[in-house]
């Protein structure tokens, strides 16, 4: 990993994996629920969701289709970028916690800490983050927007789920998660 001091923040990359380490790890669009399918989740339970989501339900849908598409790619990502798996050093920058290691678009693991802004609560929105990262400058907005509809269906819909074992809090995080990201998706649309 590398950190690129520009003007308005920091860039993070990653050097391109080798071909043995890339044919183990699996492409994001055939292992991230989130952003492929998950959402279509909510369909089947808008009878036990605010709501808002049902109101938005058709028009977010028509956004996070296309997440599947934007994600798609063969660069090796983290997949699970944010405040807390980032450890910034004096003279070195070390990036914890790979177990959601992926494939996929070269800029997903930049939009997917935008997104962070959002479910951690960031006084930075995750619009703002999205133009002033130089590795989403070329970005549409409409493709953060896409992400974050899918995830946010994602966790609307599996927030009444059961926690899975060990992970009593999973359900409460869902929910709390799909609620920041419905206010920025309701600022946004």
């Amino acid at each position: 990993m590398t950190r690129h001091q520009h003007a308005r923040g920091v860039r993070i990359g990653f050097a391109e994996a080798p071909s043995h380490v890339r044919e183990w790890v699996p492409r994001a669009r055939d292992a991230a629920p989130i952003f492929t399918d998950g959402w279509r989740l909510l369909a089947e339970r808008l009878d036990q969701v605010d709501p808002w989501w049902v109101e938005r339900h058709d028009e977010l849908a028509g956004y996070a289709a296309r997440a599947v598409g934007l994600i798609d790619g063969d660069a090796l990502l983290h997949w699970d970028v944010r405040a807390d798996n980032l450890i910034f050093g004096e003279h070195r920058d070390v990036l914890i916690d790979w177990g959601q290691v992926r494939r996929g678009a070269p800029w997903m693991d930049h939009a997917i800490l935008a997104m962070d802004c959002v479910l951690s609560g960031s006084e930075v929105s995750a619009l703002e983050f999205f133009r002033t990262d130089p590795a989403l400058a070329d970005r549409d907005p409409a493709d953060l927007v896409s992400l974050m509809a899918s995830a946010a269906m994602t966790f609307a819909a599996r927030s009444a789920d059961a926690a899975p074992p060990g992970l009593p809090t999973m359900p409460a995080l869902r929910a709390r998660w799909a609620e920041n990201l419905r206010h920025e998706l309701d600022r946004l649309l």
